[in-house]
């Protein structure tokens, strides 16, 4: 069990619930792995009743984050090497808060972790949280975002998980936009992709298969996006501008009894709630293809045959 440096254990929560400003931090060069570490780790330590918790330091086993992060898989080298470099690329992360009022312009950058001691021997890591970063982890009431922490972990590619972390910041509107060079940002998008001759190729190799995933994963329903431009000035051409995401909405807010999973308050592996694998939505479309072909077949059978006949009996055998 998570606990800090007083010996107080952590609450496990099955819904990470953070600040907007949390969700629109920069995560550059963080790969899938290391991104369901992020999220592992800062769902715990966000939200705790005890709101002296995250001040102290927490301590998490190997183990914990492994099946928080759904990366049980991994050998001990392989997982230290991934929590090791997701928080050295985290101290290069930041957020910034900005407050642009006439005359009162006022910009504050805070990096969330300040300090990490991971101990490959120990098989645990202690984290500690920049004080700045506290009031956005604890005590929200309003501006948050919260998904299913177990639905993030299924994804396969971390273009799909920070997209998926966006929806659910606007999950009960069922639209949002960005403006391009910030959507770049948030979505990591690889600097040569930026270039205006090689854009389509965010669409082929960054949204359209997450918006794929998510949409065959059943995480979101009839999710788009539809690309907005402005005149550049010049007679047939056009400036890439927004990118704007449409999808049913969500009505409803999460909170951990939404996972009725339980164990003591221990950390476990989540089974993801109403997560369909490609797999298995194939394997259910072909069954109803069967079953249509099989109504169709015995429709004709009837309508050319009595209703005693050998040729009605037997297909009926057959297919009932």
């Amino acid at each position: 069990m998570a606990y800090d440096k007083r010996g107080k254990k952590l609450e496990r929560h099955d819904i990470a619930k953070i600040a907007n400003q949390i969700n629109s931090l920069e995560l550059h060069g963080l790969t899938k792995n290391e991104i369901k570490v992020f999220w592992a780790v800062l769902s715990q330590m966000a939200n705790q009743s005890d709101n002296k918790i995250i001040e102290n330091g927490i301590h998490f086993s190997y183990n914990e984050i492994a099946q928080l992060a759904d990366l049980k898989h991994l050998s001990k080298r392989r997982l230290s090497n991934t929590i090791g470099k997701m928080f050295e690329d985290l101290t290069q992360a930041k957020f910034i808060e900005k407050t642009d009022v006439p005359g009162k312009y006022r910009e504050r950058i805070v990096v969330p972790i300040t300090n990490v001691d991971i101990s490959e021997e120990d098989e645990d890591i202690w984290v500690l949280a920049n004080k700045t970063l506290i009031p956005f982890l604890r005590n929200l009431k309003a501006t948050y975002t919260s998904f299913v922490l177990a639905n993030l972990m299924t994804l396969n590619s971390r273009y799909s998980q920070r997209l998926y972390t966006l929806i659910m910041q606007w999950k009960t509107t069922g639209k949002f936009s960005y403006e391009r060079d910030l959507f770049y940002k948030l979505m990591d998008v690889p600097k040569s992709y930026r270039r205006s001759g090689q854009r389509s190729t965010i669409d082929v190799r960054i949204i359209n298969p997450a918006i794929k995933e998510l949409n065959e994963k059943g995480l979101t329903q009839n999710l788009r996006c539809k690309k907005e431009y402005v005149s550049s000035g010049e007679v047939g051409r056009a400036t890439l501008s927004k990118y704007t995401f449409t999808f049913k909405p969500q009505k409803i807010q999460l909170s951990d009894k939404d996972t009725p999973n339980t164990s003591n308050g221990k950390f476990r592996k989540i089974k993801p709630k109403n997560v369909k694998s490609a797999d298995k939505k194939k394997q259910e479309d072909k069954n109803d293809n069967f079953n249509r072909e099989k109504k169709n077949h015995k429709s004709t059978v009837k309508n050319h045959t009595s209703s005693g006949s050998m040729i009605d009996s037997a297909f009926g055998n057959l297919f009932d």
